[in-house]
């Protein structure tokens, strides 16, 4: 079980003023049920020891938003995601899983050689005054070590979509502050991608 916890209820109500049922909705687009607490949002993140995005099917480029790069994956069925590389050699995938109901995040950097694809662990994403805790299974695509996660709240994606940055700190104590800047108007072209894919 995943939690994102608040520090307050103000921020809170303003969040879900900003970013409500149909925001949300929008922004991510996938099926279920969604419920807020005023002070402690709890979701489930769901992970599946499965090879991950794009590793059995060729994904097809859809567009540009900054720096980052909207594709296709015919291997989540025809489910789209954005990508962006960084100057850490870390890459940060996060889109739609259709086929399963709901979405992905991904990170992958050669460095991480302490990942063992199929291995489970924690991972906390802190984006500063909330943070989203659960557990991530280890992948390894074309040799570059990574982390997956599947997740089926559009609360996670609209923190990724409204900060500026988040820190991704692994099990062994690890962190990498990832810069989130041009998230939401990526994650609108996202949307408008998975729209033309019916």
């Amino acid at each position: 079980m995943l939690q994102a916890n608040r520090k307050t209820a103000k921020t809170t109500r303003r969040a879900k003023n900003r970013f409500g049922g149909r925001a949300l909705r929008a922004i991510l687009g996938v099926m279920g049920y969604w419920r807020f607490q005023r002070v402690v949002l709890r979701f489930a993140l769901s992970v599946f020891v499965m090879a991950g995005p794009a590793l059995t099917q060729v994904a097809s480029d859809w567009g540009v938003s900054g720096d980052w790069l909207i594709r296709v994956d015919p291997g989540a069925g025809d489910g789209c995601f954005m990508q962006r590389q960084y100057e850490s050699g870390t890459m940060v995938r996060i889109g739609y899983v259709p086929k399963d109901g709901g979405a992905f995040l991904s990170a992958h950097n050669p460095a991480w050689t302490q990942i063992v694809a199929g291995e489970r662990g924690s991972v906390i994403f802190d984006f500063g005054d909330s943070r989203f805790q659960g557990e991530a299974v280890g992948v390894n695509e074309n040799g570059v070590p990574g982390g997956y996660a599947f997740f089926n709240n559009p609360e996670f994606a609209s923190e990724f979509g409204r900060r500026h940055s988040v820190a991704i700190q692994g099990k062994n104590g690890a962190e990498e502050i990832i810069d989130l800047s041009g998230s939401m108007a990526a994650l609108g072209k996202l949307k408008a991608c998975q729209a033309e894919q019916g």
